[in-house]
């Protein structure tokens, strides 16, 4: 399987998109995932899950560099945590899996349009009205000092966990739990899936795909190899956000008996700046607007610093 995520389609940013993907690896570099041509979005590298082998390094290479991530997996624990990363692709990204054998590899992606304040976390040029901008809310000043951090308020109304047993038969692409469907003017985050990777080994367990299907145009938005993901105990986390419909299924091609999966998500309203930073203009109520103007919302959303 190769990637799956497209970064132009994060729509909702900032989105934390997950991918899980078995590879053969070999001694001149076997792809595991290859992202380009995504601006205006910028990647960040956040979350990297592995299988532990003393005959596969993963290297990450990005923005014609080579080498910014170069770990042999022996080191690393089994398709468990591991503290995140922070490695930020303006162009390209692209990861490898070398020497010989099976790699698993789940990792997550966080990716958005940088605001202000995140191109001066990552020492990246501001244009004149950035700038500008910059100035008038001392985002520089503010960050430098540390007294300006990059916070996010998720506000949720209910965090709810679905965790089913199923028995889909052969060819199947089965919801787990139900669609979910999103008020106006709120918001669906899915949050993590998991699926006991290590301990299904039932017929099918290698030719079985998680996949998210978000809002109506983006089916097949993510898509998971189920032998990839994190092991017994663990999720892989994400934040996916949907203004219409979210929906988690299984797509297997050999029957599967008692097949475990779990995920959560959350339910929030729509902030007044995620409609700004999202292009939402119908959702923009009159009384959004006034209270928008008066913080000079439109304008702290480009800063960042709200």
């Amino acid at each position: 399987m190769t990637a799956n995520i497209d970064p132009k389609n994060a729509i909702l940013y900032p989105e934390i998109l997950p991918e899980a993907i078995t590879t053969t690896a070999s001694s001149s570099g076997a792809s595991i995932a290859s992202y380009g041509a995504f601006s205006p979005y910028m990647i960040a590298m956040n979350n990297l899950f592995t299988n532990q082998s003393n005959n596969i390094l993963i290297r990450l290479d990005n923005d014609s560099g080579h080498g910014a991530i170069e770990s042999e997996t022996g080191a690393r624990p089994n398709l468990m945590p591991y503290e995140q990363l922070d490695v930020l692709c303006e162009n390209s990204l692209d990861l490898w899996a070398i020497g010989s054998g099976t790699s698993y590899a789940a990792f997550t992606l966080k990716i958005s349009k940088l605001t202000i304040l995140e191109k001066i976390k990552y020492g990246l040029a501001l244009t004149d009205e950035e700038n500008e901008l910059s100035n008038q809310f001392e985002v520089y000043k503010q960050f430098v000092a540390g007294r300006l951090k990059l916070i996010e308020s998720y506000q949720f109304k209910k965090i709810i966990e679905i965790a089913k047993v199923i028995s889909p038969s052969a060819g199947s692409v089965t919801t787990v739990g139900k669609h979910i469907n999103v008020k106006k003017g709120e918001k669906a985050i899915l949050l993590s899936i998991g699926v006991k990777a290590n301990s299904y080994a039932g017929p099918g367990a290698s030719d079985t795909y998680i996949v998210v299907n978000r809002d109506i145009t983006y089916t097949n938005y993510v898509k998971l190899d189920y032998m990839a993901m994190p092991g017994d105990g663990y999720q892989l986390p994400m934040y996916i956000p949907a203004i219409d419909r979210l929906e988690v299924t299984v797509e297997n091609t050999t029957a599967l008996t008692d097949f475990p999966i779990i995920f959560r998500y959350g339910i929030a309203d729509l902030t007044i700046l995620e409609k700004i930073r999202w292009g939402l203009k119908n959702q923009i109520t009159t009384q959004d607007d006034t209270i928008a103007k008066e913080y000079d919302l439109y304008n702290a959303v480009i800063a960042g610093v709200m």
